[in-house]
């Protein structure tokens, strides 16, 4: 059931392209001729790109587009459409409709309409549930020449699929879309991206409500793209085998994905998580200069573990990544990358990895790269560990690199006490180990007490031009 909600979202989506796909890129005076000609250009759009094979599997379309000029633009009914499985499963999409207004630019603006009722159907051909769309708006920018929206507004609201056979369920509040990229300088699109749901509940055919997402957005951000560029790499069948199509093709891209109130549960044993908040993020910055940069990150609060396979006081309550790579040579490492995916005659893999590696490296050492490292943090009721440092590649150090570390971890002294085996208990090997490592670790660590009074190990490593390893000042080379 769930799979056929899945397949009405897809036709919805994927009708924004495939029906624009069908429109030209000269802008036609809104005319009975020209609603004659559109309906012959949507039709060979619509079997070209979506075909009804005449087997189970497919996409189905009944009859022929209804193209009507009205006023500055067309409104369109598409054939009545209905999505099938290789088992005869799916969904009856019905007619979605479209508006469609040419602009002097060539472009098209776009709306489109899908049913707000939408049956889905068993392998026997009987009704088994139904989708329905409280509310929605799309309009989108068509660009023609490139096959693609550089603008979209869309949203569906109240959204639910329910199986009519057992307890299944899926319910999400609002889903968002939205794309505004501008043309500058002429032949690069820059602009941000979002994509948002809220009020997502997932239920199984037992009636396990298993997932429930309070809010979930992914946001992003293109500067400098190539669309003429990525439209020919969409088109080349072997594009991993072109490198030469990636280099230049955008000048920066950042991305970030957020969860709220996340609640996931296995419907076999009930085990679950629960996390308050939780981001990531990552760019990638320069492409289009000499050097770029590269970041990386992650956070989570209030997570919460129902079932934990281990003691609760060493749950990750809240965990931060946040690490930057800068001063990259765009140059080289494309160099690099090209070598790697076309190799000079007589190369085998191996060989081929070795080179790629030996390159990267030369490359990083001879532009001086920097990793910086600036949070890295794990926070439990029973401890907590906090790492901060940077590593710059050298090609005159000892190692290639000269690098500097300070990390604090805090609890290691209880977690020690607590894992002394019981009185008369057998010992167990695994533990020993693990205790005797952790030993070593706080024998090494300088001593110290936070605010709160509780126990602090601190830890500052560097390791110099010259190849010393020093640890809290003491030479720890031969050691390490």
């Amino acid at each position: 059931m769930l799979r056929s909600w899945v397949r009405g979202g897809a036709a919805a989506v994927v009708v924004f392209g495939l029906a624009a796909g069908g429109l030209r890129a000269e802008t036609p005076t809104v005319s009975s001729e020209a609603a004659s000609a559109l309906t012959d250009s949507l039709d060979i759009g619509l079997r070209q790109w979506l075909p009804s094979t005449g087997a189970k599997a497919g996409w189905h379309w009944a009859g022929r587009p209804l193209v009507t000029p009205a006023g500055d633009h067309f409104d369109v009914d598409l054939p009545a459409l209905t999505i099938t499985d290789d088992d005869g499963s799916g969904i009856q999409a019905g007619v979605i409709k479209l508006t469609l207004a040419p602009a002097a630019d060539g472009s098209w603006q776009v709306g489109i309409t899908v049913p707000g009722q939408i049956p889905m159907i068993a392998a026997d051909g009987q009704a088994d549930g139904e989708i329905t769309i409280g509310s929605q708006h799309f309009s989108g920018r068509w660009l023609p020449a490139l096959g693609t929206f550089v603008t979209v507004d869309g949203a569906l609201g109240g959204l639910r699929a329910a199986s009519k056979k057992d307890a299944t369920r899926l319910e999400v509040g609002n889903l968002a879309l939205r794309t505004d990229l501008a043309e500058q300088p002429p032949g690069r699109w820059s602009g941000p991206g979002s994509l948002g749901v809220t009020g997502l509940v997932m239920v199984d055919e037992r009636g396990v409500e298993v997932a429930r997402i309070g809010s979930a957005t992914l946001e992003s951000t293109i500067s400098g793209l190539d669309l003429v560029r990525l439209v020919k790499i969409g088109a080349t069948t072997d594009a991993e085998h072109h490198p030469e199509l990636l280099r230049g093709l955008l000048a920066g891209v950042t991305a970030r994905l957020s969860l709220g109130d996340t609640t996931m549960t296995a419907s076999n044993d009930g085990s679950s998580f629960t996390v308050k908040e939780l981001a990531a993020h990552g760019g990638l910055e320069g492409l289009d200069g000499e050097l770029s940069a590269v970041t990386l990150g992650y956070r989570h609060g209030g997570l919460s573990l129902a079932s934990s396979p281990g003691p609760q006081e060493f749950t990750p309550e809240k965990a931060e990544v946040d690490l930057a790579v800068t001063s990259l040579p765009n140059a080289g490492l494309w160099a690099a990358v090209e070598a790697l995916l076309k190799p000079a005659p007589g190369r085998n893999d191996a060989q081929r990895g070795d080179q790629f590696s030996l390159a990267v490296m030369n490359a990083l050492t001879q532009a001086g790269s920097r990793l910086e490292v600036k949070a890295l943090s794990l926070d439990t009721p029973a401890a907590a560990a906090t790492l901060k440092g940077a590593a710059t590649f050298d090609g005159k150090a000892a190692f290639g690199m000269v690098a500097g570390i300070d990390m604090v971890l805090r609890g290691l002294d209880a977690t020690l006490k607590q894992m002394q085996p019981v009185p008369g208990a057998k010992p167990d090997p695994e533990a020993q180990k693990t205790m005797a490592t952790l030993g070593l670790v706080q024998a090494l660590g300088a001593p110290g007490k936070d605010e709160a009074g509780r126990d602090l190990r601190s830890y500052k490593l560097d390791l110099g031009a010259d190849g010393k390893i020093m640890l809290n000042g003491a030479d720890m080379s031969a050691v390490l």
